[in-house]
């Protein structure tokens, strides 16, 4: 009873002393004295906010001239120096990174104490990372925190550390004596723990894969699936790594007489980039469009590269522009106070994916340009040699192109879209957004004609018509599966929660990268292949394009691709949600990856950060056993 007393008047003293003393973020930490605090809580890195406790003397976890002298001064190797560092940074990081904190200072405006809570717990900083034996102190109010049995525990961890740095954006291992350059991405790592423990982020996947050319020679009305596998790579890797990609170079360099596309950004293929330019100097006509904001940004910044190599490349960003133009008059006349926060110069995006080479191949899907789609994400892509199809997206990409309509601008295709035979057993029906509503006149049909099985690998899921007919099909004994992408399932408009109550099956995927199909297949016949997310965005806003394929072939090929990656996923994520960027998703930790959007990513991702420590102690606490 009187611990319970005592923990409760000190919980009393702690919020009581947090009210006169305001609570602060910790934003970024560089090492274990040394992390950006929020003070006036802007929620930015301030260079004013650097802060480093007075007192405590922490080990240096980089190669430096502090590190020589740490060695020598407590009579240790540099190297057992780095081990402690390395140890103490991730000690911090588990304590406050991301946490509130309150600060002391004393009456010279040094930082003297940081007071937080931590699992239920009242702590000191200065004091938790000193009884941890990870700093030592010459001050009389904290030296007797030091401890001592704790310090060389740490020492006996350290001496099995096998310490080399990685840039947390490549996965690249260099050894102590040969750090790259990068500093900015580059971390100290224990190996052994990494490479046997969590086998990270392709530390040590194979560097010296080729590309093999993959000829396409396909007859008329021939059409193939092409996927990429998120289960294969342990990071995005640059460059052609799959069929995918390669089929896509095949057809650029095979060219003859011009290629037009439509894609979403570009990013780490320079296979790709490198056709595109051979074309061009061979003669074939290259025309291209990529979105654009009203700022002139892309999501990928290498995107510049490829409009900087290929001469024939528009945007959407007049047609942007002057659709934000009327809406900051529409909301002055509404007489808001700032006509600029009531909108998203994002609300409109050239989303499509698609490639047409000599007017009769076409590749098309959910795969855009880049390293993540090609190598990382699921994805995939249909390649037909269809001069009618090819001829249905040539009219689509001319009014973009070549008359500036864009979004909402475009006018319908006037050509026979629906239906059409390209071969003996296959029918195909495409759809535009936004002026074809394909979700309302293609996916919503589709999924209430379906008799057997609806399987459905899905990024974005929000579209309340597609979840009614959904939970309808459910209700008229269909089988439903559904797979979808981690981060969006934390979107607070993802409806896959409302399919989970009303008995579907729904899984969230739990790999490194993203569930980044747009597709659906269904009784053994129908597949759609689409740029188009299941929102209302995509159907009624954004520039995309969807396919509607009937072929038993393929629709077969299509479930097969679903029930391996349906068996890859645990089936705890049918009841959960794993978080994109955690030890829920294999890798996501190690990848390089900013996965759930939030600006960090790794190590410094709080969902990994924080962890790591007691992941650390534990590996060597077994280890020892």
């Amino acid at each position: 009873m009187k611990r319970i007393l005592t923990a409760l008047l000190i919980t009393f003293v702690f919020v009581c002393s947090a009210q006169a003393q305001s609570s602060h973020k910790v934003l970024k930490i560089i090492d274990s004295n040394s992390f950006y605090i929020d003070l006036n809580d802007n929620k930015q890195a301030d260079s004013n906010e650097l802060m480093h406790i007075k007192g405590i003397t922490t080990f240096a976890d980089y190669p430096s001239d502090e590190s020589k002298l740490q060695a020598k001064s407590f009579n240790l190797t540099e190297k057992q120096i780095l081990g402690l560092g390395y140890l103490s940074r991730w000690f911090t990081r588990r304590e406050l990174q991301y946490n509130s904190v309150t600060v002391t200072f004393d009456d010279s405006g040094d930082l003297v104490s940081i007071s937080y809570f931590k699992n239920g717990q009242y702590k000191k900083y200065e004091q938790a990372i000193l009884q941890e034996g990870l700093a030592t102190s010459d001050n009389h109010n904290l030296k007797n925190y030091f401890n001592e049995a704790a310090f060389k525990n740490n020492i006996e961890y350290v001496n099995k550390f096998n310490l080399v740095f990685v840039n947390k954006r490549t996965g690249m291992i260099y050894p102590l004596e040969k750090r790259e350059k990068d500093s900015k991405n580059i971390e100290l790592i224990d190996e052994n723990f990494f490479k046997q423990f969590f086998a990270p982020a392709n530390l040590y996947a194979d560097k010296n894969t080729k590309y093999v050319s993959h000829i396409v020679k396909s007859k008329d009305g021939e059409i193939s699936l092409y996927f990429t596998d998120p289960t294969v790579f342990q990071r995005p890797q640059r460059g052609c790594q799959n069929d995918n990609c390669k089929v896509l170079v095949d057809m650029i360099n095979n060219s003859q007489t011009y290629i037009k596309f439509a894609i979403y950004g570009f990013s780490g293929q320079p296979e790709v980039l490198e056709a595109l330019k051979k074309a061009e100097k061979r003669g074939v006509k290259v025309y291209g469009i990529v979105d654009m904001d009203i700022k002139g940004y892309n999501v990928y910044p290498e995107t510049q590269t490829l409009l900087a190599s290929i001469k024939n490349i528009h945007t959407d960003y007049e047609n942007d522009l002057k659709a934000n133009e009327k809406r900051i008059q529409k909301v002055k006349q509404l007489q808001l106070e700032d006509p600029t926060k009531d909108f998203d110069i994002r609300s409109a995006i050239m989303h499509n994916k698609f490639f047409i080479v000599d007017g009769k191949y076409l590749w098309t899907g959910s795969t855009n340009v880049t390293e993540n789609c090609l190598s990382y994400n699921s994805n995939v892509s249909v390649v037909m040699n269809a001069p009618q199809i090819a001829e249905i997206y040539e009219n689509e990409f001319n009014q973009m192109y070549f008359d500036g309509n864009y979004h909402k601008s475009k006018q319908e295709n006037t050509l026979q879209k629906n239906n059409i035979k390209i071969n003996k057993d296959t029918t195909v029906s495409v759809y535009f957004s936004p002026q074809d509503k394909a979700i309302t006149n293609a996916i919503i049909p589709l999924i209430n004609k379906t008799e057997h099985y609806i399987y459905t690998p899905i990024f974005y899921l929000t579209h309340k018509g597609v979840i009614q007919s959904l939970l309808n099909a459910k209700q008229r004994g269909v089988e439903v599966k559904v797979i979808i992408d981690a981060n969006s399932a934390s979107n607070n408009y993802s409806k896959h929660h409302m399919l989970r109550e009303n008995g579907i099956e729904v899984k969230t995927e739990n790999w490194g990268g993203k569930m980044h199909m747009k597709s659906l297949v269904a009784d053994d016949k129908y597949l759609v292949i689409a740029s188009m997310n299941w929102t209302n965005s995509a159907e009624n806003t954004n520039d995309e394009n969807t396919i509607v394929i009937e072929n038993k072939e393929l629709a077969l090929q299509f479930k097969n691709e679903f029930l391996r990656l349906w068996k890859s996923i645990p089936d705890k994520w049918l009841r959960n949600d794993p978080k994109a960027e955690s030890f829920d998703s294999v890798n996501s930790c190690f990848d390089g990856v900013d996965n759930n959007h939030n600006g960090v990513y790794d190590f410094d991702e709080y969902a990994c950060g924080s962890v790591m420590y007691d992941k650390i102690n534990s590996y060597y606490q077994n280890r020892s056993h």
